[in-house]
């Protein structure tokens, strides 16, 4: 397997691992959150940056365990276990609001922007409304204290990855789980959904990757065989036909085709271990927080239609099976795809 080279930028200014990188509404902003206890916006512009509240978790020893922009990036929530989750004005720096009783290890806005997500101590699930303050929190087994959460891109559902391995699905409406998704073992401590919202990417401890039909809530596909580790972070491509992942054993982040479970590319060499990922609005940039401190912006460089089909042809040197063609060329009417007859 070959490993991809791309345009890398290095954003520096931490002085501890970044655990949390999140993209703004455009793409030109990006916040990183740290061990160090701070929280940086930066220009991706001029590649400089500021810190919110100077050091959030300053004279605690508390670090930043996850970010998250409001859809429209005017917010930006960060969490920590001694400083809980603090809700930011992006524009000025100030904080708007506190809330103590969030001091877990994730949080994410709902797309209309009306609902945080987010967990206490415990791993109890809690939903905070940006405009009554009101929260409430959802019946997790304290068994299986959730780790991760994300929204459905119709903010129906709510995916929570929990210690112990259980990943649910909750309808945000009426706080009740819908599905227990089976599959990873150990910790699941990242899950992301697909921006058609019909797939759910998670796994856990055992390194595996695995893909889910939230309808049925049946796996589709499960990705092994890779060296990334027990997993740490997912996202999806906003085109949806690629997911990223990272380890938390190793310094590397790799990407799949969707549709076929391939690897399509590998980005390794780094210092530290990736402990977050996520892809800018368009598509073009990967940005990753890592335990080295730095965050790193890749130029993500993915083979087309029409390059990836002469790299199959090249490899299978003969005209692809009818099987074949409907894998790895699912939207194109049958022909001779390699020009072999």
């Amino acid at each position: 397997m070959t490993t991809a080279r791309s345009a890398l930028t290095t954003l520096t200014g931490h002085s501890g691992p970044v655990g949390a990188v999140a993209y703004g509404r455009g793409g030109r902003t990006l916040a990183s959150g740290s061990d160090d206890g701070t929280v940086r916006v930066w220009d991706l512009g001029t590649r400089g940056s500021r810190i919110l509240g100077r050091r959030s978790g300053s004279g605690t020893g508390d670090r930043v365990r996850a970010v998250a922009f409001s859809p429209d990036g005017r917010t930006l929530a960060t969490t920590g276990r001694r400083t809980g989750l603090r809700v930011w004005d992006v524009a000025t720096g100030r904080l708007r609001a506190t809330l103590a009783r969030f001091t877990g290890e994730a949080v994410a806005f709902g797309p209309d922007g009306r609902t945080l997500a987010g967990t206490d101590g415990s791993g109890a699930l809690l939903l905070w409304d940006t405009r009554s303050h009101r929260t409430r929190a959802l019946p997790v087994s304290g068994t299986t204290p959730a780790l991760s959460v994300a929204f459905s891109p119709d903010g129906r559902t709510l995916a929570s990855g929990s210690r112990h391995g259980p990943v649910r699905l909750w309808d945000v409406a009426t706080g009740r789980a819908r599905t227990v998704l089976t599959g990873p073992r150990g910790d699941a401590g990242a899950v992301a959904f697909s921006p058609d919202g019909r797939t759910l990417a998670g796994g856990g401890a055992d390194g595996s990757v695995r893909l889910w039909d939230v309808v049925t809530g049946k796996p589709r596909t499960t990705i092994t065989g890779h060296s990334i580790g027990a997993l740490g972070a997912v996202a999806f491509t906003p085109d949806g036909r690629t997911l990223a992942a990272s380890g938390r054993d190793t310094g590397s982040v790799r990407l799949w085709d969707v549709a076929t479970g391939r690897t399509r590319a590998t980005y390794a060499g780094q210092t530290g271990l990736v402990r977050s990922v996520t892809f800018s609005p368009d598509g073009r940039s990967l940005a990753t927080g890592s335990s080295d401190g730095v965050v790193r912006l890749r130029e993500v460089a993915l083979p087309g239609p029409a390059e990836s089909v002469k790299r199959i042809c090249r490899a299978v040197n003969r005209e692809l099976t009818p099987a074949e063609h409907a894998e790895y060329l699912p939207d194109e009417a049958p022909r001779k795809a390699c020009g072999t007859s």
